[in-house]
C-alpha cells in the first residue's frame, strides 16, 4: 500500500494537543511538535497551571482543576476535531477527558500515561518513611549537612522523585496522585493509541498493558531502547511510532 503523501496530511489540518508531564511545560515538547508541523499538523502544547509560564489558579489545585483548564484550552482554540496526545501526568488528564466522551476528539495517543495505581512494596514504604522524618537519623549535628541530600536521594530510591521536585506543590501532587483511573478506561470509545517505552521506571510497561486490555479500541506499540521520556528524549522515532495512527 503506498504510503500517503505530506499533502493529505496538509489537507486534513486536523489539530494536536499535547499535555506535558509533571515537572515539565509545553516547551519540553518543542522539537516534537515541529516534527508534527512539518508533517502538516497544527499542534498546541499548552502549559499546565503551576509548570511553565502558566500560572496556579489557586495554591492547592485537584485533578479536576487540570481537566477544566484542558476544556477551556481546547474550547477556545479548536473549533473542529483534535487529536489528544498524553504524556505521563498529561496522560492522567487526558484519559478521563476521553472517558467524558468529548465528539470532537479524533484519537487519542497514551505514552507513559499516569493512572493506575499500585501498592508501594516494602522498599518503597521505608524509604518513603525514612525521607519524610529523617529528623531522628540525623540529630546528630556533623550529619545533619547531608539531611537534604538524603531525603533526595531515599525519594527516588522509593520511586517518589516527583513528590520531592514538586516544592509548593506538594499538596496538589498529593491529590493527583491519590485516584486509580482504571474504572476510566473502558469508557474510552475513540480510537486509542497506546505507546510505551520498553525501558519506563516511572510507569512500567505494564501500565501499558492494563490500559490496552481496559481501552476498547486500542493497540499497544512498545518503543525498544526508549525510557520514559521518549516523547521529548526520541521526537523523532516517536513521530515515526505514532505516523500509522493518524494515516
Amino acid at each position: 500500500m503506498n504510503k500517503p503523501s505530506l499533502t493529505s496530511y496538509q489537507e486534513s489540518r486536523v489539530p494536536i494537543v499535547i499535555l506535558h508531564g509533571w515537572g515539565l511545560s509545553g516547551k519540553t515538547y518543542s522539537e516534537l511538535s515541529y516534527l508534527l508541523k512539518k508533517e502538516g499538523f497544527t499542534v498546541f502544547a499548552p502549559d499546565l497551571p503551576g509548570f511553565g509560564s502558566e500560572p496556579l489558579s489557586k495554591s492547592v489545585l485537584i485533578l479536576q482543576d487540570y481537566i477544566d483548564f484542558v476544556k477551556n484550552f481546547i474550547q477556545k482554540k479548536i473549533h473542529g476535531k483534535y487529536f489528544l496526545i498524553g504524556h505521563s501526568f498529561g496522560g492522567r488528564i487526558a484519559i478521563l477527558l476521553a472517558a467524558e466522551g468529548d465528539k470532537k476528539m479524533k484519537g487519542l495517543i497514551l505514552t507513559g500515561a499516569a493512572g493506575i495505581k499500585r501498592s508501594l512494596s516494602l522498599r518503597s514504604k521505608i524509604a518513603s518513611f525514612l525521607a519524610k522524618y529523617p529528623s531522628v537519623f540525623f540529630a546528630y549535628k556533623p550529619l545533619s549537612k547531608y539531611r537534604k541530600i538524603f531525603r533526595k536521594l531515599l525519594y527516588r530510591f522509593a520511586g517518589e522523585f516527583d513528590y520531592y521536585k514538586a516544592g509548593k506543590m506538594r499538596a496538589t501532587f498529593r491529590n493527583i496522585i491519590k485516584d486509580d483511573l482504571t474504572e476510566y478506561l473502558s469508557k474510552i470509545a475513540v480510537p486509542t493509541l497506546i505507546i510505551w517505552g520498553e525501558n519506563d521506571t516511572i510507569t512500567p510497561l505494564r501500565d501499558g498493558k492494563i490500559m490496552t486490555e481496559k481501552i476498547p479500541n486500542s493497540r499497544l506499540v512498545i518503543a525498544k531502547d526508549a525510557s520514559h521520556r521518549f516523547p521529548y528524549e526520541k521526537p523523532e522515532a516517536f513521530v515515526k511510532a505514532i505516523r500509522p495512527f493518524f494515516q
